[in-house]
């Protein structure tokens, strides 16, 4: 029997293109400023930072994955929770 296929739960992030990174916005403005001003001094910041669409990890999920995941924050998360908060009791009871 072949096990159900679930569909793509992820897609390339479309703001970075997957790397992760995109063009730090304090570089691009000085690449426009720089056109009228030859002799502008660079930026003291990295050239690329951390794509804020994705954090970083270059896929963002897709609409069956956001699914997933408000279903895994209803009962799994809280359960975890539950489950962690009972270990602090028991800690706390041990001191």
């Amino acid at each position: 029997m072949e096990q159900p296929k679930l569909p793509d739960l992820e897609t390339i992030c479309p703001h970075c293109g997957g790397s992760g990174y995109v063009t730090n916005p304090v570089w691009i403005e000085w690449l426009k400023k720089r056109k009228q001003n030859p002799d502008l001094p660079m930026p003291d910041e990295d050239e690329e930072v951390k794509c804020g669409e994705c954090d970083g990890i270059g896929m963002v999920p897709t609409e069956a994955g956001k699914a997933l995941l408000d279903f895994l924050y209803m009962y799994f998360i809280p359960a975890v929770e539950r489950k962690n908060e009972g270990k602090a009791r028991f800690y706390e009871n041990q001191r």
